[in-house]
């Protein structure tokens, strides 16, 4: 007999995150974590899949392990582990397997990293804090106060920031140190290498008024530091950054709105140093941008022979879409009736992975085949308890007010009977824009 899903649910499902497929398309690393209800902690390792049919295999065996990233060369799997102090250290171990190795040994943690194109070294992100103290401090023998030097001092989901700024670190794979190659009163984030590795493309938020906007722009910098150079100073916001195969412009998902950002509604544009940038898409659909800098945005590819890929949402429902260099010929490879929510492509962009949250699972992994837009469904660690615990039934309309049409969702109990009367409760999403509607007639941004 089906069983309501309660609060317990945290205890009961295991989570699938961070996908990353081998650049010749044979092996997925992900991964997979639970909540341990004794201890209310959260325990992750990496798997390992061989494709097509292969099952999910431990590949980690740490309390804490995530993010794992194939090297170009498809020979090094690179991942975060936490260390005593619960800071993400970077790790190597071999895609044949065997015993992992600690690259970083950072007094922040590591938040993002990309390898390089020749696999011999890693581009990362971490915090840079003025003020942080020894890891032997004790409060009770010399107590200390937080001083506010400006006005982000904190930032929501991650908290207290003061002084502190995420920069870029380049470390060799047999490097002792990290090399900072960016610095300043402002955050730079999502390094990309250039094709020919000789620079690194990134997100920053260097205006003047940073402290007063989301406003954030595409940078290039030479991989061995020096003087970054912002390529798109007529956008407002940037939300995913990635090279063109030959390493002479960039594809950007931005926009040119101060209010709205790339990240509630971006478009793709082309960038190049001293242009104009170049826009490709419209408002038909929201390219997934992800919420930086809490969740990265999932990949976005400029592949060879013109080809773009990315993951975007049109009217309620994700797909995985390929579109021409020209802006043309676009087409839905793989989704709808659920959410996309991460992506990584193999070396040629003929093999991408998935991970989708549909409304009758918690997440799950897929394989996408890119030229005969054929989706196989490869994890779904949650099938038996939403077996026992279904889910609730979604209906999709529309209507119209003011002569604009709204799409609404509404979700009836998994064991609904019309004949019956049930209490309705409406989900209203905004903080003090939502609440606000209660008592005005002012229409929200939320």
């Amino acid at each position: 007999m089906p069983r309501p899903i309660t609060p317990d649910l945290i205890y009961q499902i295991t989570t699938v995150a961070s996908p990353s497929i081998a650049p010749d398309g044979t092996q997925l690393v992900f991964a997979r974590a639970k909540i341990n209800p004794e201890t209310k902690a959260s325990h992750s390792q990496i798997m390992l899949m061989e494709l097509p049919k292969g099952e999910a295999t431990p590949f980690t065996q740490g309390n804490k392990d995530s993010s794992p990233k194939f090297s170009l060369d498809g020979k090094t799997v690179a991942f975060l582990r936490a260390d005593e102090k619960n800071r993400a250290q970077l790790w190597l171990i071999s895609a044949s397997g065997g015993e992992a190795r600690q690259l970083t040994r950072l007094r922040s943690s590591v938040i993002e990293f990309e390898w390089s194109p020749n696999s011999r070294a890693i581009a990362f992100v971490s915090d840079v804090d003025p003020d942080r103290l020894p890891d032997d401090h004790d409060p009770q023998k010399d107590p200390r106060v937080k001083v506010i030097r400006r006005i982000r001092y904190r930032f929501d989901t991650i908290g207290w920031r003061g002084d502190a700024h995420r920069h870029i670190f380049v470390m060799g794979l047999n490097d002792e140190k990290p090399r900072q190659i960016t610095d300043g009163d402002w955050d730079d984030l999502s390094p990309v290498w250039s094709p020919d590795g000789k620079r690194i493309a990134f997100i920053s938020n260097r205006r003047d008024d940073r402290d007063f906007t989301m406003s954030t722009e595409a940078y290039v910098v030479p991989a061995v530091g020096g003087a970054p150079e912002c390529w798109s100073s007529q956008l407002s916001t940037i939300g995913n950054i990635t090279w063109s195969p030959d390493g002479s412009q960039l594809l950007v998902i931005g926009s040119e709105d101060e209010e709205l950002g790339a990240g509630w509604q971006g478009l793709l544009y082309v960038l190049k140093s001293g242009r104009a940038p170049k826009k490709l898409t419209d408002d038909s659909f929201k390219i997934s941008a992800g919420f930086r800098p809490i969740l990265p945005a999932p990949e976005l590819r400029w592949a060879d022979e013109g080809r773009m890929l990315f993951l975007a949402e049109a009217k309620g429902e994700s797909f995985l879409y390929e579109m021409s260099e020209t802006g043309d010929d676009l087409r839905p490879i793989a989704g709808g009736d659920t959410l996309f929510s991460d992506l990584t492509l193999d070396a040629e962009a003929r093999r991408a992975v998935v991970l989708s949250i549909p409304p009758t699972s918690a997440g799950e992994l897929s394989l996408v085949d890119v030229e005969k837009s054929t989706q196989r469904l490869l994890v779904n660690e949650n099938k038996e308890y939403f077996k026992e615990h279904p889910t609730a039934k979604l209906e999709k309309f529309s209507f119209k007010r003011a002569g604009m049409e709204i799409e609404s969702r509404l979700l009836f109990p998994s064991d609904f009977d019309p004949s019956k009367k049930y209490p309705l409760v409406v989900d209203v999403h905004g903080g003090p824009h939502g609440s606000s509607m209660t008592r005005s007639t002012r229409p929200s941004k939320s």
